[in-house]
């Protein structure tokens, strides 16, 4: 799917704020350069498929008085069952708005949802998700830099702290993968999560922590075991209740907690991601 579709376009949804007319979203799109992402008005692919698709953008849209920095996601309704789960509001974009609003009514940092329309013909029908863009750099483009020591340790706490967070608001987040969590300050450091699909109430298992070191490993940036304890001793802090072992304790709970996130990485194996998450790669990809 090489931009979003533009004809028959029809508005499913938007935010407070942002509720332009089909018209207008078409007269925006028109004016992007979805070919030449250096052009005054170029689009940037930021997920690029292993067979040279792009479903991800972001892209600057002039819409009312003001031009918007924004992320669209392409999902294409190629059959008559995703054109059905897209009028019944139940397509993995009406889960991402669903997630992010839960999140946002908890206090954490999210990509805003903004708008949902379809456009295209029958033959080439797309959902399109527009979220607001998130100033910075993810996680794992960060340890893909060069941290300083101090930096990586305290990017480390960050993560196992927000894992925590989200148990002791007993919520279950599918895809907290350091890819989807944008560093938007370091003085204190806070982390937004990007993508937030399929976010229930519940109580998230805390081996769930490993989805934040599958990633980088599979990219050649395994985390090193010093990163490993930090974020597990964050975890094991910010999860504690009235209930919790005495601090003295806090060894035995990230030792125990360790072992059995091991065992959960030997039987994963060796992660490789199916769309490589580092903006270098992906421009080097074939468009």
């Amino acid at each position: 799917m090489p931009a979003p579709a533009t004809d028959d376009l029809s508005v499913v949804r938007y935010a407070e704020g942002w509720g332009y007319s089909a018209r207008q979203w078409q007269s925006a799109l028109r004016q992007v350069d979805w070919v030449n992402p250096d052009a005054p008005r170029g689009a940037q692919r930021l997920k690029i498929r292993r067979d040279g698709d792009c479903r991800v953008w972001r892209a600057r849209l002039h819409l009312g008085e003001q031009e918007r920095e924004v992320v669209l996601k392409v999902e294409p309704l190629s059959t008559f069952w995703a054109l059905v789960r897209s009028w019944l509001g139940q397509t993995r974009h009406t889960r991402q708005w669903r997630g992010a609003e839960l999140l946002m009514t908890r206090g954490f940092e999210v990509a805003h949802p903004l708008a949902i329309f379809r456009s295209g013909s029958a033959a080439a029908r797309c959902e399109v998700l527009v979220v607001g863009w998130v100033e910075g750099r993810s996680a794992l483009e960060h340890l893909a830099s060069g941290l300083s020591v101090k930096n990586e340790h305290g990017l480390a706490r960050a993560v196992g702290g927000l894992f925590a967070r989200f148990r002791h608001q007993g919520l279950v987040v599918r895809d907290p993968k350091p890819s989807n969590l944008i560093v938007t300050g370091w003085h204190p450091l806070r982390l937004a999560l990007v993508d937030t699909v399929d976010v229930r109430r519940g109580e998230m298992d805390p081996l769930d922590i490993t989805k934040a070191y599958f990633e980088p490993t599979g990219v050649g940036l395994r985390p090193r075991r010093a990163l490993i304890a930090r974020a597990l001793f964050a975890l094991a802090d910010g999860s504690a209740d009235s209930n919790a072992p005495p601090p003295h304790d806090r060894r035995t709970q990230v030792r125990s907690l360790w072992a059995r996130a091991e065992a959960r990485v030997r039987r994963r194996g060796q992660p490789i991601p199916e769309d490589h998450p580092l903006p270098a790669h992906r421009a080097g990809a074939s468009i």
